[in-house]
C-alpha cells in the first residue's frame, strides 16, 4: 500500500510540474493519455506476463466490455459534445459517456478489487482522467459522471464473476458475443478502434485450450522483466506491420490484432528460455 501511494503522490507531483512548465492545458492533456485504451491494453500484456495471467485475461475482458458498451451508448444516445471552438484537445463522436472515464474506471476497479493495494494508484488515475475531460472542455460532467458509474458497474461485474468468466465454455460465449457486437459497431460507426478490438476478442478462447500447457511463470524478478520485455518488442514489431496496412486495408486491423493478442497469449512459453 505504501508503494502505491508514493506512486500516486509521484503522478501528482509530475503533473504539477507538467503545469508550472507547460502550462494548464499540456498538464492536462498529460492526465487524460491516461485514461487511453492502448495504454490499458499494455499494462494489461505486462500483468498477464509478469503479475498473474489470469488478471490480465480479467483486465482485457474489463477493456472489451466497456469498449463496446460505451461506443454502443454513445451512438444510441447521441448527446453533444461542448462546442467545438470549446476543446483543448481532439476529440470524435457523440460525448455521453465518457470513453475515458468509463475504460480507465473498469480497468482500475478490476485491478484494485483483486489488489487492493493499488487502491490509492487506482483514485487517483481515474480523478485525474475524470478531470481532464472536462479541463480539455471534451466533455460535460454528465458524460464523466455516466462513465464512471459504468465503468465502475462493469469492472466490479468482471472482479465478481472472475472465476467463471475465465472458464472454457465462458470464453467461448464472451468471444463470440463480443465479436459479434463489434462487428455490427463497425457497420454502424465505422470506427477502426472496434476493428482491432475485435482481433483481441476473436482469439481470446484460446486462453482456455493452452492454459494448463503454459509453463510456470518465473519466480525471478529480472527473468520475468526480461520475458515481458521480448513479448512487448514483439507485439511492438508485429503491430508496427499491421498499423502500416490498416492504414488502406481497414478490415486488416482484425486478423491482425488477432496475431498481436495470439503472442501475448502464448507469450509465457518463453519462459521455457529464462529457467
Amino acid at each position: 500500500m505504501k508503494k502505491m501511494i508514493s506512486l500516486s503522490i509521484g503522478l501528482l507531483a509530475l503533473f504539477a510540474i507538467i503545469w508550472i512548465l507547460k502550462g494548464y492545458t499540456a498538464a492536462w492533456t498529460f492526465a487524460t493519455t491516461l485514461g487511453e485504451e492502448k495504454l490499458y491494453v499494455v499494462l494489461s500484456l505486462i500483468v498477464y506476463m509478469a503479475v498473474s495471467r489470469e488478471l490480465g485475461l480479467l483486465l482485457v475482458i474489463s477493456i472489451l466490455s466497456n469498449a463496446w458498451i460505451n461506443i454502443s451508448l454513445k451512438y444510441s444516445l447521441n448527446m453533444p459534445r461542448p462546442p467545438s471552438n470549446l476543446w483543448k484537445a481532439p476529440a470524435r463522436g457523440p460525448g455521453f459517456p465518457s470513453g475515458h472515464t468509463q475504460v480507465s474506471t473498469g480497468f482500475w476497479t478490476t485491478l484494485a478489487l483483486e489488489k487492493r493495494e493499488a487502491i490509492p494508484l487506482a483514485l487517483t488515475i481515474v480523478a485525474l482522467v475524470g478531470l481532464s475531460r472536462i479541463a480539455l472542455r471534451v466533455h460535460y460532467p454528465i458524460d464523466v459522471a455516466g462513465g464512471f458509474v459504468l465503468g465502475f458497474l462493469v469492472g466490479f461485474g468482471v472482479w465478481y464473476f472472475r472465476k467463471h468468466l475465465l472458464e472454457k465454455k465462458t470464453l467461448i460465449l464472451f468471444s463470440a458475443a463480443t465479436t459479434i457486437i463489434l462487428f455490427l459497431l463497425y457497420w454502424y460507426t465505422l470506427q477502426e478502434v472496434v476493428l482491432k478490438l475485435a482481433g483481441i476478442a476473436i482469439v481470446l478462447p484460446i486462453y482456455g485450450f493452452v492454459k494448463e500447457k503454459l509453463p510456470p511463470m518465473s519466480q525471478n524478478l529480472l527473468k520475468r522483466a526480461l520475458a515481458t520485455s521480448v513479448v512487448l518488442v514483439a507485439v511492438y514489431v508485429v503491430l508496427h506491420i499491421v498499423s502500416k496496412i490498416g492504414e488502406t486495408a481497414p478490415l486488416f486491423y482484425v486478423p491482425g490484432y488477432s496475431i498481436v493478442f495470439l503472442i501475448v497469449l502464448l507469450g509465457p512459453y518463453i519462459y521455457k528460455y529464462f529457467k
